[in-house]
């Protein structure tokens, strides 16, 4: 095959129609196919370093190895390395061991282990040795800032490029058996969310219907922002914080310190004292509540990566009430871990291009790196990639990459051909994947969703003071306290005062204000 000196970038435009109320999303793509982008001194060779905490299929990264050779006639290595313990020291051990030469990929989702390369002098930036790369620079810049630590610089590569957004999910089948809009502000939510508890929505007879389902403070984010005293993005590890950056204020700001936040409590424990809040039956998932009754209404993350879709379900674009704009932040996901550029590595600004140039815009190598070499997954005809198997939505776990920002499922020519080739799944899959770019498309249009970049974006994840990290003991604290004053085992205001205290003896005033000084902004509030 043609040697790959000039790398064709493939850029995608997306242009995107509504056809009326409720109407499908008429989509059209261009790919124009822009020539001429070479870059100097091109590795021919490089290594990837591959952490993981469990064996890995070695016979398959064997097989992808040697056929990405003969196919781009470039030497790849790749070396697997299982790692127990990802504490600081032991990286560090890992890329003394092995050199420090080439690309790392280690399962981090953990700001701190990359302060300690950083600082360790282990690893390269990599924003300024990206200067100029057409992909990079077409990149949303929260995606590009993922992991931009407070010096200014960004020092690692994500393994995922996937946008995390939030809405409420609501059963519209439901609504219509009520004769019912969906809700639009905190007041028809209360209004809807009563009748969806009271009114027989299901029309059984029986008073087996929930307003509203919630697992923790995660679920009412929308109530949060729409009172004017938003919560953290987070999810997992990285949920339940108050501390947040504040796009009104534009500065981190304890919400728990803000006048709104006493009307987000009161009515989040109004919902709880009327009946209409049930406890959710399985975590993250829209099931069923404590009692086995379906849930109704509840947040979620709104997925592209699986086939799941139900007609019985609509998703609100954004709740207001005090504010009505800039409601809800748009991120990206973290959690797939992390790409980082080995302090020793040989020609690194060659390396780098090469693998961003390689697996993120080219799709020969996009597909390598997300689902390994061509067979069973895939078969690759020009344009035209022919699915052999469904796995070839889900990337393995010992793959490269797991999705491009420049690849999508919409924009690849598919063809079925699986022992199911009825089309079901892969229609199925692009309702999905439209159902999200909708959401987010309306979402913005309306003024509800913003950009944020992760370094304001997850303020929890960075090491601001010794020994302590801002979502451990702050976060716990406030978890604990929104669920004594939502169950009634104390009030607003006393619970309030306990959260005060406690984060001042937990120092958290000097943490805050560090935050703020690393983007030149004073905290407005005090403990």
């Amino acid at each position: 095959m043609l040697k790959r000196i000039i790398l064709i970038l493939i850029t995608v435009i997306l242009v995107v129609g509504i056809t009326g109320c409720g109407g499908k999303m008429d989509t059209t793509f261009e790919k124009p196919v822009l020539e001429g982008i070479e870059f100097a001194g091109e590795a021919k060779a490089f290594d990837i370093h591959i952490v993981y905490f469990r064996s890995i299929n070695m016979e398959y990264i064997n097989d992808s190895v040697d056929k990405f050779n003969e196919i781009f006639d470039k030497e790849l290595k790749i070396t697997p390395h299982q790692v127990i313990d990802l504490s600081g020291n032991k990286i560090v051990e890992l890329l003394n061991a092995t050199g420090a030469n080439g690309f790392y990929q280690f399962p981090l989702s953990n700001i701190e282990r990359l302060v300690e390369l950083r600082n360790s002098n282990q690893i390269l930036a990599i924003d300024e040795l990206l200067e100029g790369n057409e992909l990079w620079n077409q990149m949303p810049s929260s995606l590009r800032n993922i992991f931009r630590l407070e010096d200014g610089h960004v020092w690692a590569l994500p393994r995922s490029f996937e946008p995390v957004v939030y809405g409420r999910m609501i059963r519209a089948d439901y609504l219509e058996a009520l004769g019912l809009d969906a809700p639009t502000n905190l007041d028809s939510l209360y209004t809807v969310s009563l009748a969806l508890s009271q009114g027989d929505p299901d029309g059984n007879n029986i008073n087996d219907t929930n307003g509203m389902t919630y697992y923790n403070a995660m679920n009412f984010r929308d109530i949060f922002s729409a009172s004017g005293a938003p919560i953290s993005i987070g999810s997992d590890g990285y949920q339940r914080t108050s501390i947040v950056y504040n796009p009104y204020y534009d500065s981190y700001e304890d919400s728990m310190l803000l006048e709104e936040m006493e009307g987000a409590l009161e009515y989040i424990t109004r919902l709880k004292q009327d009946g209409i809040l049930r406890k959710e039956g399985w975590r993250f998932n829209f099931n069923n509540d404590i009692d086995g009754n379906p849930s109704t209404s509840n947040i979620y993350d709104i997925v592209s990566n699986q086939a799941f879709v139900d007609d019985r379900i609509t998703i609100l674009n954004g709740i207001t009430g005090v504010r009505n704009e800039n409601l809800t932040p748009l991120s990206y996901d973290f959690s797939a871990g992390m790409y980082v550029l080995g302090a020793d590595t040989s020609n690194p600004t060659a390396t780098l291009h090469t693998f961003i140039n390689l697996f993120l815009g080219d799709l020969e190598g996009f597909l390598f790196a997300s689902r390994g070499a061509p067979g069973n997954l895939y078969e690759l005809n020009g344009n035209e990639v022919i699915i052999n198997s469904y796995g070839f939505f889900s990337p393995r776990s010992d793959s490269i990459l797991m999705n491009s920002p420049f690849f999508k499922y919409e924009t690849m020519n598919l063809t079925d051909n699986t022992e199911l080739s009825d089309g079901t799944i892969i229609g199925r899959l692009m309702d999905s994947i439209e159902t999200k770019d909708k959401y987010i498309m309306e979402s913005k249009q309306l003024g509800y969703m913003y950009d944020l970049s992760m370094d304001l974006a997850y303020p929890e994840m960075f090491k601001v003071k010794e020994g302590e990290l801002l979502n451990s003991s702050s976060a716990a604290l406030f978890d604990t306290i929104f669920n004594q004053i939502i169950t009634g085992a104390t009030s607003v205001k006393d619970g309030t005062a306990a959260y005060i205290r406690g984060m001042k003896h937990l120092g958290m005033q000097d943490i805050l204000d560090e935050l703020n000084k690393r983007i030149g902004r004073e905290t407005g509030n005090s403990y």
